[in-house]
């Protein structure tokens, strides 16, 4: 595990937390392309939590 990062971003419904998605990889990962991964499927994740009825 030395030679790997973490980058994760969290999702949300409404103002509440609801979990975590990220990607792990060698430390020579693309950093950038990573990010926008990471952030975009925060992102959708997010949007369809949205769309859910409350229980």
């Amino acid at each position: 595990m030395r030679n790997c990062s973490l980058i994760s971003s969290t999702y949300r419904r409404g103002s509440s937390q609801v979990g975590s998605v990220g990607v792990l990889g060698p430390t020579r990962l693309d950093y950038e392309g990573a990010i926008a991964l990471v952030a975009a499927a925060a992102e959708y994740l997010s949007e369809a939590f949205s769309y859910l009825n409350p229980s």
